[in-house]
């Protein structure tokens, strides 16, 4: 994103059994859905979350340009219930996402 220091993180969802195109059962899987580079900055939610009388809970916000995401065949957006993950496996699960114009805003849970 230019000001903050970025780090390549893995996204993936978490795909429930279901029953393929060809009719034969495809178990539950969690899928890459993309690779990206995100700002990861520790947040003080508890008043904020007061305030807004928010129903989540989040330690982390979360920031990635979009040219910053390279999505996999099939998918072309990130959601909540998503899952963060760096090269250390430090992991997120995203509880809020909010997608702009040039931008994702997310907030995070750590594992």
């Amino acid at each position: 994103m230019g000001y903050f220091p970025t780090q390549t993180y893995q996204i993936k969802r978490n795909i429930t059994g279901h029953t393929g195109d060809d009719g034969n059962w495809v178990p539950a899987q969690e899928k890459l859905i993309a690779t990206g580079e995100f700002d990861i900055q520790p947040k003080g939610g508890k008043k904020r979350a007061t305030a807004l009388q928010t129903e989540y809970e989040s330690d982390f916000k979360g920031f990635a340009d979009m040219e910053d995401i390279i999505f996999e065949v099939g998918y072309s957006e990130i959601k909540k219930g998503d899952i963060l993950t760096d090269a250390s496996g430090k992991t997120y699960t995203i509880v809020f996402e909010g997608k702009w114009d040039d931008h994702y805003e997310f907030d995070l849970k750590e594992w």
